[in-house]
């Protein structure tokens, strides 16, 4: 590591425009992929292949609500790469260092720590990145999903919505920021390893607390009642050994008609499906509809997706402490970003 330190700080690159080069790069390829996708959007001819699956008007329905959320898309992404660059370029990041390092030092005096003012720091990006997401997500709601006939939630909901998640970025956020800084400083040339080993634990905790906390705050879930839907479900759980413990509903109804399912639990032997009361609700006279989407939901456990999912973000998480160590140890890049 100390020979990649050592190469990077003796090559004349300015590291803050190559950054810079790379996130247009990015932008540049997302953008190529997303109007080739909104280009098929426009398409108003069905496929021969679902002609007898989709009518004419609902088809074209699809393709209208998709190819305006795609232009929005599009649109947030480039505001977002332009609000980037202008962060990168008027050496924000530095001075919001500072400025968190001021905090720190009216309220502690000289007794704070570079974790103390890492967590201040890290707050005041949270704050940021979620008020600069409001306008995005009001219009996608309150515009787009309501001229589409989608939207349910209410201006109260969207606002508790935002609140309950700021609150809960700041707790767990800076739990698990806080427990990766003291990991780093107290475990020496170890810390890359120890800090993989926090992130590790730290995911199969929140694996763990999120139905059972976080989950319930912004949804009711109730168990579905006994009737041939729970039992034609039970029967397909069971035809692939999936191990089954409970079937919830839950009232998705309440932000949007949008209609899914999915699964969770963590442990191999304990599995729960959660279906939402609109897609009840939309095949009260074609259950094998629902069925279709929670066969689709189990396929993921089926072919272990899920576990490969995890597998690679874990090897993600560790080639990015890897990384950061490399960079930790050089002068050149944080001398680049100001």
């Amino acid at each position: 590591m100390a020979i990649l330190a050592r190469f990077i700080d003796s090559n004349n690159i300015d590291y803050l425009e190559t950054t810079i080069f790379l996130i247009i790069a990015s932008t540049i390829w997302e953008l190529y992929l997303d109007l080739r996708q909104y280009f098929l959007f426009l398409k108003r001819t069905r496929p021969k292949e679902i002609e007898s699956l989709v009518d004419q008007e609902t088809f074209e329905k699809s393709q209208s609500y998709n190819s305006e959320k795609m232009i929005f898309g599009i649109f947030q992404n480039l505001v977002s790469t332009a609000i980037t660059i202008y962060i990168l370029r008027q050496k924000y990041i530095p001075q919001l260092w500072e400025f968190s390092g001021k905090i720190m030092s009216e309220h502690l005096g000289s007794s704070y720590t570079d974790v103390h003012q890492s967590l201040i720091y890290f707050s005041i990006y949270i704050l940021y990145s979620q008020i600069i997401s409001i306008p995005f997500s009001a219009y996608l709601k309150f515009v787009i999903e309501e001229k589409h006939g989608f939207n349910r939630t209410s201006l109260w909901t969207f606002i508790s919505d935002i609140i309950k998640s700021i609150l809960l970025l700041f707790v767990f956020g800076n739990g698990i920021f806080y427990a990766l800084l003291t990991v780093m400083y107290k475990t020496g040339p170890w810390w890359v390893f120890f800090a993989w080993a926090t992130v590790f634990t730290l995911t199969l905790f929140l694996n763990i607390i999120i139905p059972i906390v976080i989950m319930p705050l912004f949804n009711k879930y109730t168990e579905l009642p006994e009737g041939d839907l729970k039992k034609s479900i039970s029967v397909m759980a069971k035809s692939i050994k999936f191990p089954l413990t409970k079937i919830y509903e839950t009232d998705g109804s309440r932000r949007s008609s949008h209609s899914n399912a999915f699964f969770y639990g963590i442990f191999p032997w304990s599995k729960f499906i959660v279906i939402f009361d609109t897609l009840i609700e939309q095949n009260k006279n074609a259950p094998q509809n629902v069925g279709a989407v929670v066969a689709h939901e189990l396929g993921h456990w089926y072919h272990s997706h899920i576990l490969w999912q995890f597998v690679i973000q874990n090897l993600y998480y560790a080639g990015f402490f890897y990384l950061f160590s490399i960079v930790n140890d050089t002068n050149e890049i944080f001398l680049s970003f100001g």
